[in-house]
């Protein structure tokens, strides 16, 4: 009866000491692997949110896309139709077309400088300075009518100033580029 005693404890001692190798595997699976990857869970969770929301905001985003390019269509036809981007510099016959304008208009003393052009990778950009006098009406339609050439100009700086001691009449100075392809 003593070994059958013997036994008994023996297997109560190796109960107990599984038990706590079990507790003890458990104890380091649940601080070696199980919180390492949920936190690593959590993080990729939150990562998946913050992407999820990322992509509705592009979504978002890209619907107003094909409108703009739409927009973009629309302003290319119009600039197109309206003024043209000449592949020379035809420097003479703007000068001549602003002369008839000056002309048609009772301009006087209308003079033209021309500046050094800057070539750039879609066209060239070419500075003319203008002067002239004239009545306030006159210019104002000279002005009207360089707005409305077919060709491509952009006003970048312009003055006007009555001129001394003469009711209705104006000094105009006016800084334009013309622009054309480049060659």
């Amino acid at each position: 009866m003593k070994h059958l005693q013997e036994h008994v404890r023996w297997f109560i001692r190796a109960q107990w000491a599984l038990g706590a190798l079990m507790a003890s595997l458990l104890g380091t699976f649940y601080i070696v692997g199980y919180l390492p990857q949920t936190q690593r869970l959590r993080e990729l969770q939150s990562l998946i949110v913050e992407r999820q929301t990322d992509l509705r905001e592009n979504q978002a985003k890209t619907k107003v896309l094909p409108a703009i390019a739409i927009e973009v269509r629309n302003l290319r036809q119009q600039l197109n139709a309206s003024k043209e981007l000449p592949t020379q510099q035809e420097l003479p016959q703007f000068l001549k077309d602003i002369t008839r304008l000056g002309q048609e208009g009772a301009l006087h003393s209308l003079t033209f400088k021309q500046g050094t052009p800057t070539r750039e990778d879609l066209f060239t950009e070419l500075p003319i300075s203008l002067s002239f006098e004239g009545d306030y009406v006159d210019a104002f339609n000279f002005l009207r009518h360089t707005e409305q050439m077919q060709r491509l100009t952009r006003i970048r700086n312009m003055t006007i100033k009555a001129k001394d001691g003469q009711l209705g009449l104006v000094e105009v100075q006016l800084s334009m580029n013309i622009y054309f392809a480049p060659e």
